[in-house]
């Protein structure tokens, strides 16, 4: 959902050259919506400038840069609000997901090794018992990757490569790994992507029958290009912010907690930038980078570095 900022700007500057007037609350999302979201829609902040501040107040910003920043903010939380009335219920998470997963089967051969499943179900029970979110069944599966990567999906769906299980070394290493991604998932990051284009082009009514199979395969695809674009910075340090507070609460020490990241800091360092010339081989190898390249390794360590008690 997105606003015009220069209409914005001009209502704005309408309403500053008249009385204030106490603001109205107005209850704009019903119960049924409100259910289908991730998270509740995050509230205009209480503490935004008052207009006279903003142009008497010694240091403070000028009239309009004040108001361009407010309208950020109204974007912002009108984006927040947008996801929580029109957002992927858990019924059309599961069916995307799903189609998603078979499609991942199809591309990438998954790794049987019940020990290893075993370890990452062991290491993941006690943050799982922090999530907030009781609409998703997460599985955990390994793919047959050389890459070094980790990444998930909408419907609950988390995937370790073969190759970042060849490089772990402590149960720290792979639990920081676990927490991130169910992070992802606990905190909306996957279905976000998905939700403007699912409701524009009118397809999230369909997926039920013969028409709803072919509306969801559509979907999955989107999916898949989502995974590719990956997340954020914010949300990537978001999930690593999630991670390291979670492995804290369940004993693990600061330096374990960035074991995990360091590492990542010493590979990034040492591997050359991979370039395949073919759009299919780039979309792929975009998705089994995801996680160790956006943002930055030396970024997120500094981040957690701050995060220390």
């Amino acid at each position: 959902m997105k606003i015009c900022l220069p209409f914005l700007l001009l209502i704005m500057l309408s309403v500053g050259c008249g009385k204030n007037e106490p603001a109205v609350q107005v209850d704009t999302v019903p119960e049924k919506q409100k259910k289908i979201s991730e998270a509740e829609p995050a509230p205009i902040p209480e503490d935004t400038p008052d207009k006279a501040q903003l142009v008497d107040s010694p240091g403070k910003k000028d009239l309009l840069g004040g108001l361009i920043d407010l309208g950020t903010d109204i974007v912002k939380t009108a984006d927040d609000i947008g996801q929580a009335m029109f957002g992927l219920t858990a019924k059309e998470q599961v069916e995307i997901g799903r189609r998603l997963h078979d499609k991942l089967k199809t591309k990438h051969r998954l790794h049987r090794d019940p020990q290893q499943l075993a370890r990452i179900q062991r290491l993941a029970k006690p943050l799982l018992k922090k999530m907030k979110r009781k609409d998703l069944e997460l599985t955990f599966h390994i793919l047959d990757l050389k890459e070094v990567n980790a990444f998930c999906h909408v419907g609950g769906y988390i995937y370790f490569n073969r190759g970042l299980l060849d490089i772990i070394e402590t149960d720290a290493e792979l639990q920081f790994v676990i927490g991130h991604e169910i992070a992802h998932l606990e905190l909306g990051h996957c279905e976000k992507p998905l939700t403007v284009a699912v409701r524009a082009k009118g397809l999230g009514d369909e997926l039920g029958g013969v028409l709803g199979a072919e509306v969801a395969e559509t979907i999955a695809g989107m999916a898949y290009q989502a995974l590719a674009a990956g997340y954020s910075e914010d949300q990537e340090l978001a999930c690593d912010a999630w991670s390291y507070r979670g492995m804290r609460q369940t004993g693990c020490t600061h330096v374990q907690c960035l074991a995990m990241s360091r590492k990542f800091l010493e590979r990034e360092k040492g591997e050359p930038e991979e370039k395949p010339e073919n759009p299919v081989d780039r979309v792929a190898l975009e998705v089994d980078n995801h996680f160790r390249t956006h943002p930055p390794a030396r970024k997120r360590l500094d981040a957690l570095e701050k995060l220390k008690d």
